[in-house]
């Protein structure tokens, strides 16, 4: 009868540990970069409510910043998705509309990390609560 050491099956079991790990987490950043291509009105939805609605609102007034309702008809989406994703970068750059904003409301909106589909997203899930 052959018996394999403890340092063996120790060894093997560790190496099988880490296949199983790098397996998921090649899985788990397979699904990050679909979930980021096929973004919906509704992630949207969630991404306004975590990240947006402290400080705006939708037909609701003025807050922190700007009231969104009807923005996709006031501005260009290439705009909104600047501004969403640095508007210090687009204050920085010159542009008239976004030192105006600075100047009305007195603070820059911070960064926000989210991809063009993401930001696209909410700007769905504005214009879907009406103009």
């Amino acid at each position: 009868m052959q018996t394999t050491s403890p340092y063996m099956r120790t060894g093997a079991s560790r190496i099988t540990k880490r296949i199983q790990i790098k397996t998921i987490l090649a899985l788990m950043i397979g699904a990050v970069s679909v979930s980021a291509v096929g973004v919906t009105t509704a992630d949207g939805e969630a991404i306004f409510t975590q990240r947006c609605a402290a400080c705006h609102s939708i037909g609701g007034g003025r807050s922190v910043g700007p009231d969104l309702k009807g923005v996709h008809a006031k501005r260009a989406q290439d705009w909104l998705i600047q501004i969403t994703k640095s508007a210090q970068s687009l204050v920085d750059s010159g542009d008239a509309e976004a030192k105006k904003l600075l100047d009305e409301y007195k603070m820059i909106m911070p960064d926000q990390n989210l991809s063009d589909a993401e930001v696209k997203a909410v700007l769905d899930y504005i214009a879907s609560k009406g103009s």
